[in-house]
């Protein structure tokens, strides 16, 4: 058994670090432990001591539907795979991906600059082991956080047009934030991704409803003003400090 990653979890209340959670891999199998010790690196983790449990694919990975696009083998060169977590998950993880995958079927028959380009499920063993997508650049709120220049109006307009798009084609994203839009060093562009909280027009929400501070509270109901209002938020975020880029 070998440790494949771990991450440090906070008390949302006070920022007090709470835990250490592990995830690790026996053959095809993989397994999540909880510690209350805190790594510099993997090497440190006594896996003696830990206890360990399997996570089941049933959970995270949904049987792959015949009317999906699989993606193809080998995958092309600049794949980005997201696949579940391994740390947030529950026996409805997998009806997620399964929605995600929907509704980026309908994206890919639909193309736009401003939307990521969706390739096809990753498929192992008859499940859906994860989404590929064409692989992009640092997201907004890395390139903000990092003190890269680069032009907020055009990627506002940028943003704006995506967000356009999907309403076109009767979906709501839900879930427009500085993580979910990408930078395209090949076009020198920005697209929206992240499809897991989409859902069509005027339809109740699904099982992931946003990201807090960036979706406003009280809505139930896909509606667009739900998109406008995330795109709000981000220019007041862009433009919140200095007008020099403007």
């Amino acid at each position: 058994m070998e440790v494949v990653d771990f991450a440090e979890v906070f008390d949302d209340q006070d920022d007090i670090f709470s835990h250490t959670e592990v995830i690790l891999k026996k053959g095809q199998e993989h397994y999540r432990a909880v510690t209350t010790g805190r790594f510099d690196n993997a090497s440190e983790i006594a896996l003696e001591t830990l206890d360990c449990h399997l996570i089941p694919l049933s959970y995270i990975q949904p049987t792959f539907p015949p009317n999906l696009t699989r993606a193809p083998e080998p995958l092309p060169p600049n794949t980005y795979v997201k696949r579940p977590s391994l740390y947030c998950f529950s026996p409805s993880t997998k009806d997620v991906v399964l929605h995600e995958a929907q509704m980026c079927e309908i994206l890919r028959k639909s193309s736009h600059p401003n939307i990521a380009e969706y390739i096809g499920c990753l498929v192992e063993d008859g499940r859906i082991a994860g989404l590929c997508f064409r692989q992009y650049g640092a997201n907004l709120l890395n390139l903000k956080r990092e003190g890269h220049t680069f032009d907020r109006e055009a990627c506002l307009r940028d943003i704006k047009e995506g967000i356009t798009h999907l309403h076109r084609l009767g979906i709501i994203h839900c879930d427009i934030n500085p993580m979910n839009i990408f930078s395209d060093p090949v076009h020198g562009s920005f697209v929206i991704g992240d499809f897991d909280s989409c859902a069509l027009e005027d339809q109740e929400l699904g099982m992931k409803i946003g990201t807090k501070g960036w979706t406003k509270e009280g809505f139930c109901i896909a509606k667009r003003e739900m998109d406008w209002y995330g795109l709000s938020r981000i220019e007041e975020e862009l433009f919140s400090e200095d007008t020099s880029n403007r």
